[in-house]
């Protein structure tokens, strides 16, 4: 997606998404690329948000996670490692077929939001916090799933773990 500032300033917007399961709870990240770097710091960053790293993580088949190699889909070893390291397991969305990664998708609306925002801030910086605004406004809304705002399942999971 591209955006651009009051000056006409063009900004190639990479947003990292990360949401947890149970509470719906979002983590979103700005980023002007998306090399595997990225991918890693974010995970870190979003594993810092949500004081901890979950079991499991499902990840769309992004080139910076997935191999495409003759007999099909694998996870790259930088990946691998990067998950043995942290503890958790990887599990791929099944290609073409968008209700395994819905939760995540359903919270991409917020590019929408986003879009509104084309020639409407000053800077980078801007923008970041223009991003934050909105991934606190989709945690403190009535999500349509669980009819309750993932902020409040999330504090709840964090009181009364499971």
């Amino acid at each position: 997606m591209k955006l651009h500032s009051k000056s006409g300033e063009e900004f190639v917007v990479n947003v990292f998404n990360y949401k947890l399961g149970y509470s719906r709870y979002c983590y979103f990240e700005y980023r002007q690329s998306k090399t595997q770097q990225d991918i890693f710091e974010c995970l870190i960053n979003a594993f810092k948000t949500t004081g901890g790293v979950p079991q499991k993580i499902l990840f769309d088949n992004m080139k910076s996670v997935v191999d495409i190699t003759e007999s099909g889909r694998k996870i790259n070893n930088k990946m691998k490692a990067f998950a043995a390291d942290f503890g958790f397991k990887i599990k791929l969305c099944k290609p073409r077929h968008s209700y395994t990664k819905g939760k995540v998708d359903s919270a991409n609306k917020f590019l929408n939001w986003l879009l509104a925002y084309d020639y409407a801030f000053e800077n980078e910086e801007e923008l970041k916090d223009i991003i934050r605004r909105i991934n606190k406004k989709v945690n403190t809304q009535l999500n349509q799933a669980t009819n309750v705002p993932p902020l409040l399942l999330f504090q709840k999971k964090s009181i009364y773990p499971t």
